[in-house]
Parts: C-alpha cells; sequence; structure tokens
C-alpha cells in the first residue's frame, strides 16, 4: 500500500536561501510514514499500550530539486521488505509540477519499551500489504566507515525540546547537530546531496553530545558521541555540492 500526504513549505522550514532544509524534508518523511501507521492502526497510539514502539535504525537519502516557501510537496512512503526483525521503507517527493525534490529508503524496527530490544512483528504487520518495488533501481548500502582523519568537535546539550513522545532525542535532531557542526559559510554556497546516517544509542534530556565533523573531499563525515554514557549516538556522511 502507497500512502501520500501534501504539505505546503512554510517560512520556518526554509534556510538563508529560501529553500527547504534536509531536516525540515527529512520530517515531512517521518509525518507521512507516522500518519500511514495510524490509519493501519500501528502508530505510537495503538502500540503504546502493547509496551512497543517504532525506531529508525538508518536512513539514506538523495536530494534532488529543493522548494521554496509556499510550495507544495508531495510525500508517498510504502512498506517495501522485511528482513528478519528490520523492515524496509521507501520514500518518494515530489513537487508541483511532478520533479523529484528527494528519494529515500529507512530501515526499522519494533521496539519493546521496556527491555529497549527488538522483537518480532508478524503479528503487529501481518495485515499491512508490502509494495516489492523500491525508488531506487539498485539496493541502497546504508552504512558509515568514519575516515581516519582530522575530527573537529562541537558540544550540544539535551534540551527538553529535543525530546520526542518516545522521550528521547528525535532524529531529526540528530541530522539538524550533523549540519549544526558545519561551518555557515560552507553551507552559505553548498547543498546536500545525499545523506546517510545510522542511529545507534538513544540520548535523554540533560546528556551531553559531541559532534565530530571532519571533510574528505566533497563529503563530510560525522560522528556523535553522548560525553554522558561514551556511546556513539550516531554516524552520518553526506554527500555536498556547489549551490
Amino acid at each position: 500500500m502507497i500512502y501520500s500526504n501534501s504539505y505546503k513549505v512554510t517560512t520556518c522550514q526554509v534556510d538563508m536561501s529560501g529553500k527547504v532544509t534536509v531536516p525540515a524534508l527529512c520530517g515531512m518523511m517521518q509525518e507521512t510514514a507516522s500518519r500511514y501507521c495510524y490509519d493501519n492502526r500501528i502508530s505510537l497510539v495503538h502500540l503504546n499500550p502493547k509496551n512497543l514502539t517504532w525506531m529508525i535504525i538508518n536512513q539514506y537519502v538523495d536530494f534532488e530539486n529543493l522548494p521554496g516557501w509556499l510550495e507544495q510537496v508531495n510525500v508517498s512512503t510504502w512498506p517495501r521488505i522485511k528482513r528478519g526483525l528490520r523492515s524496509l521503507r521507501d520514500y518518494s517527493i515530489t513537487d508541483e509540477s511532478g520533479q523529484t525534490v528527494a528519494n529515500s529508503v529507512t530501515t526499522w524496527v519494533l521496539l519493546d519499551t521496556e527491555t529497549r530490544r527488538p522483537v518480532r512483528m508478524d503479528d503487529t504487520v501481518k495485515h499491512l500489504t508490502a509494495v516489492e518495488d523500491s525508488v531506487f533501481e539498485t539496493e541502497k548500502r546504508i552504512r558509515v566507515d568514519l575516515p581516519d582523519a582530522d575530527f573537529k568537535e562541537k558540544l550540544f546539550n539535551v534540551r527538553y525540546s529535543d525530546l520526542d513522545v518516545n522521550g528521547h532525542v528525535n532524529n531529526i535532531k540528530y541530522i539538524e547537530w550533523c549540519l549544526d557542526s558545519i561551518p555557515g559559510d560552507f553551507q552559505k554556497n553548498h547543498r546536500v546531496k545525499n545523506l546517510t546516517i545510522e542511529f545507534i544509542h538513544e540520548t535523554y534530556a540533560d546528556n551531553k553530545v559531541a559532534a565530530n565533523t571532519a571533510f574528505q573531499g566533497p563529503v563530510s563525515y560525522h560522528e556523535l558521541i553522548n560525553k554522558t554514557t561514551g556511546n556513539t549516538v550516531c554516524k552520518a556522511s553526506m554527500t555536498w555540492k556547489i549551490s
């Protein structure tokens, strides 16, 4: 089943260039998946009483033509295949004229909220029909291999406003921290061409997170480390192009 929803880009979702931001687009994808889950009775509203929740494991996104303020964005999403405890979900984003804005694939697990461990999702999603077609012609390897490079550190404190309904930092915030660790002068003249990110550990209120960033050519590499626990929170890479 393919589920679609439309959004208009707001003033809070554009950057200095007037174009929609990467976190805003990723947020639209997350919202569309959440609405899909609600309509199919597998949203947090339905799962939390069973001590279950969804957790994103990784994401790959290709960005094409970024719309501006008041332009309409159409987001389509569908569940594709299930591999063991993991399930793939694809996204296709277009503008009003049908031009590609972005394409993405994500991996999700069903989590036991008490043990914080993945559980089998067979009974939970057995009523859903998967769509076999992927938004990409070839399977994407959603993995980040960090290079041996000179990483620079920037610290962030987890605030109450960073937390989501699950009580931990929302995955969109990690993307924001990766971007905020890159100098503004560079971002004024460059745009993200693609994003690969792995989500590894959760973070909570009052934790301190270090965003470590290094460049190799047009690619920025990121490792977010929870300074409170020592755990790697996420790893990411972004390929940039001149805007």
